[in-house]
């Protein structure tokens, strides 16, 4: 009934004489033939019944599959959601519990540290510990804290006499600290700032003395006090400290022409002396 092909007058007659064949076949031939035609009508019967049921068994496989993969989706994005507002949470009472004492705590931290020399992982560690307070505070009140950044402090300079003093001998020659110096300038010229300049010229690579921790603790500490000074007060510091280098700078010229003038002018009298000589002979 569901058949919908066209079919013409000889096909049907075909169909019709084969069927009437059978009807003029013995009995044992009708017998046979008709068993036959159901075995095989059982058989297609079986074969279309087990193609339908692979085929509802794969379509169930798939919807199950969809399913399954539908879940898994759902699952993880509701876990994703769980975590970040699990996170929105902490984020939140984090910002509620910030303070500016907070600050204060990983500020000292950080100067306790830069009092010595810290390897540049240890430094950076610390700097951005501060800077995480101070965002996790403005972002809990638009604060900003503090609102002068204070460079941290130069201490007494024990650590660093300590870290130069690499064999712990409790002595370095003013040679060793003028390397030193070179190696660290950059960290030693943010502690010290302005005074870094009176610092270092106290050391040189040419001097071989020996040099005590209290000796260098002095030189240290007098050049932080420059660091400290108000602006007006550093200012004129530098100048003249500046202004007596140059002219310390131009005397010890002046003494170097003065000496090789004398030694020229005492070459010039020798070779005088030995042209007179040498045309009294004549």
């Amino acid at each position: 009934i569901e058949d919908l092909r066209d079919m013409e007058m000889a096909t049907f007659m075909g169909i019709w004489q084969a069927a009437a064949k059978v009807r003029d076949m013995s009995a044992d031939e009708k017998k046979a033939h008709v068993e036959a035609y159901k075995a095989e009508k059982a058989a297609k019967a079986a074969e279309e019944q087990a193609k339908k049921d692979a085929e509802a068994a794969a379509r169930a496989a798939e919807l199950a599959e969809h399913r399954a993969q539908k879940e898994k989706e759902e699952a993880e994005a509701a876990a994703k959601k769980a975590q970040e507002e699990a996170e929105a949470q902490a984020e939140e009472a984090a910002k509620a519990e910030a303070s500016p004492e907070d600050v204060d705590t990983v500020r000292e931290e950080f100067g306790v540290l830069m009092k010595g020399m810290p390897s540049h992982d240890d430094s950076a560690a610390a700097a951005q510990a501060v800077t995480a307070a101070r965002y996790a505070l403005y972002a809990a009140s638009q604060q900003v804290y503090p609102t002068e950044y204070p460079l941290p402090p130069a201490g007494d300079g024990s650590e660093i006499f300590k870290s130069a003093d690499e064999a712990g001998e409790g002595v370095v020659t003013y040679k060793e600290m003028s390397k030193y110096i070179g190696r660290n300038q950059s960290t030693l010229k943010i502690k010290l700032q302005e005074g870094f300049e009176e610092f270092n010229d106290q050391f040189s690579i040419e001097d071989l003395r020996d040099m005590d921790a209290a000796t260098f603790m002095g030189i240290w500490q007098a050049a932080a006090k420059v660091r400290d000074m108000s602006a007006d007060e550093k200012k004129a510091h530098v100048e003249a400290y500046k202004a007596g280098k140059a002219a310390k700078a131009a005397e010890a010229q002046a003494k170097k022409d003065a000496e090789a003038a004398a030694r020229a002018a005492e070459l010039a009298a020798v070779r005088e002396q030995k042209e007179a000589e040498k045309k009294a002979d004549q």
